[in-house]
């Protein structure tokens, strides 16, 4: 399905919006639990999402994952597991998996692990800016207005705008795919992850729980 053929038509809740987890074979806790509980926890928050998929080729994580009420109906491939495998590649290979096995999202959303805190609405915000307003991915990001640079060739380049004043400088954005990257089947058919319409949506970290919320 394209959604931007539906643009602002699409009821969100009839959507099969699945969220993939991708989970490597790695021991990591925070607060004395498993790192990958907290993102599965936010992916079964979420209004929006149909199913939660954790992606591992890991037994033991399986099994804790579908006693969380997510869903492994797959382990990964050993070729697909190793730490080379770049995330657009490990995705395109996760869809292709759910499709043979008849599981045909609308929607993915891609949420890492290593993002334990999230602001409650994000996912579903994303998701519906993605679908209002038709767009082929949508990505959390932090806007910035100080200097920033680039290594060219040992040669470090400015990419923003210099030194103007704050309010007539276009700020510049950090993605923030591991939060939660909303993006179109047909995208990560092709092996990526952003599309060629990508919406930013923009958070901020507090700096009091470490996490990001959302800016209105």
């Amino acid at each position: 399905m394209c959604l931007r053929t539906t643009r602002n038509t699409l009821d969100i809740e009839s959507l099969n919006i699945v969220a993939i987890v991708p989970i490597r074979d790695e021991n990591m806790t925070v607060g004395g639990r498993e790192l990958y509980e907290y993102t599965i926890e936010h992916a079964k928050q979420s209004r929006y999402v149909s199913q939660t998929i954790v992606s591992t080729d890991n037994e033991e994580i399986r099994s804790n994952a579908i006693k969380m009420g997510a869903s492994v109906p797959f382990l990964r491939d050993e070729a697909h597991s190793t730490f080379d495998v770049i995330l657009e590649k490990l995705m395109q290979y996760t869809l292709k998996e759910l499709e043979d096995r008849r599981i045909y999202p609308d929607v993915l959303v891609m949420m890492e692990i290593t993002f334990p805190f999230r602001d409650a609405r994000l996912i579903d915000e994303m998701i519906h800016q993605l679908v209002t307003e038709g767009l082929d991915t949508v990505i959390p990001a932090r806007k910035e207005y100080s200097s920033c640079w680039i290594e060219d060739d040992g040669l470090y380049k400015r990419i923003d705008q210099g030194y103007i004043p704050r309010q007539f400088k276009k700020p510049t954005y950090t993605g923030l795919k591991g939060l939660g990257c909303v993006t179109q089947p047909s995208t990560i058919r092709k092996g990526q992850l952003f599309g060629e319409s990508v919406g930013i949506y923009n958070v901020s970290i507090s700096s009091k729980s470490n996490s990001y919320r959302i800016i209105s």
